[in-house]
């Protein structure tokens, strides 16, 4: 997913390489918000889970058989390879790190913490159980079918997006974003033109105001060419 600045004037120009004079949009997101980082990588916004309370999802975790894993500055880390592992590894294309107990590892704040689970009553099981533990405090909510993600309640992709707007001087009503997934909502409603691509679940669509062509038929490079450098109307 991403977002740019869609302003009036910069269509009318081409909208060349999104940029604006004097300023570059070079900045991305990561961990579903928690961190942004500008062009020459230092962080612009950080909202980790607190360390107390990551250690208490492991625990839980621990406890109950569930496969989580966590997220560092620079890799996702779990217990030991299992096949929600090797399930993640293959759709992220890159296998992160076995530390043993999670509980010991985490000494610093992790950015989001992930249950995969690929069964879907044990999904829901899952759910029903993490969610008046976690929910009062933390932001619990479900990406794909079989990932249930938890992350600080500030870092959402509304979130970034809405603060990188306010850094650049823009308004929201300027902005656009993609997304295809259900942490994506966010950003989507907080976008002056949310945008989901076809590929997603009906319940992700529900919340457009743009249906993009799926990710297989470059739907992102069709909508910024129609809607920014063409300067059709959203």
């Amino acid at each position: 997913a991403m977002s740019l600045h869609v302003p009036g004037s910069a269509v009318e120009q081409g909208l060349r390489d999104f940029r604006l004079p004097g300023r570059r949009f070079e900045h991305k997101g990561e961990y579903n918000g928690a961190q942004v980082y500008d062009a020459a990588g230092r962080p612009v916004m950080e909202h980790p889970v607190p360390l107390e309370t990551a250690l208490r999802v492991a625990r839980f975790a621990k406890e109950n058989g569930w496969y989580l894993q966590g997220y560092s500055e620079n890799d996702y880390f779990f217990d030991h390879e299992t096949d929600e592992t090797r399930l993640y590894a293959r759709l992220a294309n890159h296998m992160g790190q076995a530390v043993g107990d999670l509980e010991k590892y985490m000494t610093e704040p992790p950015f989001k913490l992930l249950f995969v689970q690929t069964d879907p009553e044990k999904m829901q099981r899952l759910k029903d159980t993490a969610i008046p533990l976690f929910g009062k405090e933390m932001c619990l909510f479900v990406s794909k079918p079989f990932y249930l993600e938890i992350t600080d309640p500030k870092a959402t992709k509304g979130a970034a997006l809405l603060a990188l707007a306010e850094k650049f001087g823009v308004m929201p009503s300027e902005t656009m974003s993609f997304g295809d997934s259900g942490n994506d909502i966010s950003m989507i409603e907080a976008a002056g033109v949310g945008v989901v691509m076809d590929n997603a679940r009906d319940e992700i669509k529900a919340h457009a105001d743009l249906i993009a062509p799926s990710n297989q038929d470059e739907g992102v490079a069709q909508i910024i060419e129609k809607y920014v450098l063409e300067g059709d109307k959203a």
